[in-house]
């Protein structure tokens, strides 16, 4: 049940009807005021600040249980992108580490790792290389000889990784850094479009909801107002797309010609009456859609 509304979390966790609860409270979400109850209690900011300052209220923070369970997953993206910005930007020699270089086969690009710290302090400074001609093969072996040229107590040794120095590195990680923008583009446009899917829902129910207290028009005759006022909002609804294709053909089937008559004058009144508030609503909606 935590996977529900996943990412966005917009409504409540619910289980049969029940909300669920943090584990070991007795509350849906934990809310922290401690801010705005301290700013409420400060001297009034002149009137000038007051207008572009938010209100204390703003600064109300609340947590609810979906997200206590997913939240620690994202320190965990972010622990995993530095992680991940260590391997691209890794360098031997930041590491009191060097490569070979030369020669042939996997031998060329095995790492060296120098264990003699009173060497690596004259190389480093807090940490940081100030010396990288001392962090190299040739500073440390004689290439004619191979003999080791430091201290045989301390003497490096050669560890099982490589080190290519390929930039085909930052290749390989752009598929992942690409797709944290398009998660987030996608779970924008989810999101609007679950809205817009359940306006048109909405807007389709009224509309099939006045059309069955529409009073029938008989043959020879004018059509009433309701009549008008419906076919209008479903034409409009359609235009706008308030209504779903799939909606149509339902719509088309329950026409005021097939319907029943209710043989009450005053359902037709109501009729009338729902039918202009949604043609009114779905106008506004229009206009909303429209503007954004």
């Amino acid at each position: 049940a935590q996977d529900w509304d996943f990412p966005s979390f917009s409504k409540p966790l619910q289980v049969d009807g029940s909300r669920v609860l943090i584990a070991g409270t007795f509350v849906p979400e934990l809310r922290f005021e401690a801010l705005p109850m301290v700013l409420r209690r400060l001297p009034k900011m002149p009137a000038a600040l007051r207008r572009w300052a938010p209100p204390p209220g703003f600064f109300t923070f609340h947590v609810t249980g979906s997200w206590l369970t997913y939240g620690p997953l994202l320190l965990v993206i972010l622990v995993d992108l530095f992680c991940a910005k260590n391997q691209l930007l890794y360098d031997p020699k930041n590491y009191g580490q060097y490569v070979l270089g030369s020669g042939e086969g996997n031998e060329a690009w095995r790492i060296w790792a120098i264990q003699d710290t009173a060497y690596l302090s004259e190389a480093y400074s807090k940490g940081v290389v100030v010396r990288p001609e001392l962090i190299a093969y040739e500073a440390r072996w004689n290439e004619t000889t191979g003999e080791f040229l430091g201290r045989d107590e301390v003497a490096d040794f050669r560890t099982l990784s490589m080190h290519t120095d390929n930039n085909l590195r930052y290749l390989c990680a752009a598929p992942g850094l690409l797709m944290i923008p398009v998660f987030f583009a996608l779970v924008l446009f989810a999101n609007r479009r679950k809205a817009h899917l359940r306006a048109s829902s909405e807007c389709s129910d009224q509309v099939l909801s006045a059309k069955r207290s529409v009073v029938p028009v008989s043959a020879g005759s004018e059509p009433s107002q309701s009549t008008v006022a419906a076919s209008d909002t479903e034409e409009h609804l359609r235009g706008v797309g308030a209504i779903p294709p799939t909606s149509w053909e339902a719509l088309g089937e329950r026409s005021p010609d097939g319907l029943a008559n209710s043989g009450d004058e005053a359902d037709g009144k109501d009729g009338v009456a729902r039918a202009r508030d949604q043609l009114t609503l779905g106008r506004s909606n229009s206009d909303r859609s429209q503007g954004a």
